[in-house]
């Protein structure tokens, strides 16, 4: 297998059901030569059995998860696995740049890309500070709903600082830390 790989899971010539992404997912686990990995249109129901796949990965390097949007651009994210999984043992992780591309420059990470960071985080046990762009408004202020997946990490820091959540942001960020959501940071 080449070190790059493609995946729309939309194409249903490639991923027929969740079963099938499972087994996908496996198959991902046991790869050692595969480096950087490009899935589009990743939904809920894929990011547990997807960060579940890369929490003990050693070599995928880069996953880019591409967003299509019936509205406007496709949002991309691209994250560093072994940042995240604590393969690679940082205690900061600056994610703050990691959403958008090198055409269209930064942008706010989109909400499926910030719920496997929380998931990858689960089992990094190294990690202290994470830095994050959720990007402004309610989409921001859901950032502690994704990442309380990472309640098992060592994660004692959140700087979303700069992100401008507003008024229907900052209100969904207070109502989650209320009702008791990553109350570890």
């Amino acid at each position: 297998m080449a070190p790059f790989f493609t995946v729309d899971l939309k194409d249903k010539e490639m991923i027929r059901s969740k079963r099938s992404f499972t087994l996908f997912a496996g198959l991902m686990r046991a790869n050692s030569t595969l480096t950087q990995l490009t899935l589009s249109s990743v939904n809920p129901e894929h990011i547990d059995v997807l960060a579940d796949a890369l929490a003990t990965n050693t070599t995928l390097q880069s996953l880019t998860l591409e967003q299509p949007s019936k509205t406007g651009d496709t949002a991309i994210a691209t994250l560093p696995v072994q940042q995240l999984n604590g393969q690679e043992a940082l205690s900061l992780i600056d994610l703050s740049k990691a959403g958008g591309s090198e055409q269209f420059g930064p942008q706010p990470m989109h909400r499926h890309a910030c719920g496997v960071v929380g998931a990858i985080l689960a089992a990094n046990k190294k990690i202290q500070r994470l830095k994050i762009d959720p990007g402004g408004g309610s989409e921001g202020g859901s950032i502690l709903e994704h990442l309380h997946r990472a309640r098992k990490s060592t994660l004692v820091t959140l700087d979303v600082s700069g992100i401008g959540l507003a008024e229907r942001g900052g209100v969904r960020f207070f109502e989650t830390l209320l009702a008791g959501k990553c109350n570890f940071v």
